[in-house]
């Protein structure tokens, strides 16, 4: 098509075929090729000049705009070789914002306007079953350490963390401590975080290592509603520093605990996912972006390797 178009331009093949760059010949064979291509003659050849036909005249009017479509559309699919282009599927924990992620990935967005993040927000093991069904190309989720994903092996990246605290009414006998051992839990009835959690783990695994079981009063679905029990007067209940100080609730105090426990959150992918450019920028963007170093990750095994070991 260009060289048509240095044809009808120039009305003479010798004088085409020298803006273009290439021999007479050669722009003769690819002339003849489209018009092979398109079933018509476009120009018409005497010994002094050249004409176009009238299908030349057509394919002159309307040959500008599909060069420039073609034009777009060429630098479009670069954008994607680029990774300035895609989507990526991204899930996260309800609690993300309070951990000051969000920030992160909207410098990312700002940076890649052309790429969609979707975002599948769930609780952590159901974030896991996502990666281990490939309907998700990372996630954000914590107590990676606790996981035992099935057929896949995890790597996990440190992002940021918080640590354990216990939420107690403000009349609650532990209100004007400054910290709380593990150990004073065992009788202390408790609002259970949601199931399927991270924060739920966290809390669980401490138990065990702490010998103790929790006495769990009642189940709640969110954490909001968790603190709202505990302004109600009705048990208390472990949280995040940094969930607690994002949505505090009037009414309620939290109190450090003693071992502490650090709740980290990370950015975790498939171990032997597909190459994917356009992953690894917001990946090294998340965790560069904020000044954190890109660590070695935390290597989940699969179950069955686990059993092996």
């Amino acid at each position: 098509m260009e060289y048509a178009v240095a044809v009808a331009k120039c009305q003479s093949f010798s004088k085409a075929a020298l803006e273009s760059n290439v021999t007479r010949s050669a722009l003769s064979q690819q002339i003849r090729k489209l018009e092979q291509e398109l079933g018509v003659s476009l120009f018409k050849r005497t010994t002094r000049t050249v004409y176009m036909t009238p299908a030349g005249k057509e394919f002159m009017r309307t040959v500008p705009r599909v060069m420039q479509e073609l034009e777009t559309l060429k630098m479009t699919m670069r954008e994607y070789t680029r990774a300035e282009r895609g989507d990526i599927k991204i899930g996260n924990f309800p609690s993300l914002g309070a951990y000051g992620i969000i920030p992160r990935i909207a410098a990312f967005q700002k940076a890649f306007p052309k790429v969609q993040i979707i975002f599948y927000e769930s609780e952590c093991e159901n974030l896991l079953h996502m990666l281990e069904e490939g309907s998700i190309d990372a996630a954000f989720f914590t107590a990676v350490y606790l996981m035992q994903p099935k057929g896949i092996g995890l790597d996990a990246y440190p992002v940021t963390d918080s640590e354990l605290v216990l939420e107690v009414n403000a009349q609650h006998r532990f209100a004007s401590r400054k910290s709380v051992d593990w150990s004073e839990l065992a009788d202390e009835p408790l609002v259970a975080p949601p199931a399927f959690s991270g924060v739920r783990l966290d809390i669980e695994d401490a138990f065990r290592r702490a010998g103790i079981t929790p006495n769990y009063l009642s189940y709640t679905g969110t954490s909001d509603t968790s603190s709202s029990f505990v302004a109600a007067g009705v048990g208390s209940t472990i949280t995040s520093m940094h969930a607690h100080q994002k949505s505090p609730i009037q009414g309620t105090v939290c109190i450090p605990l003693i071992p502490k426990v650090s709740r980290i959150v990370y950015f975790v992918v498939p171990k032997n996912a597909k190459p994917s450019l356009l992953l690894d920028n917001f990946k090294f963007f998340s965790l560069q972006w904020g000044g954190a170093a890109i660590l070695e990750p935390l290597i989940i095994r699969p179950a069955d390797d686990q059993d092996k070991l």
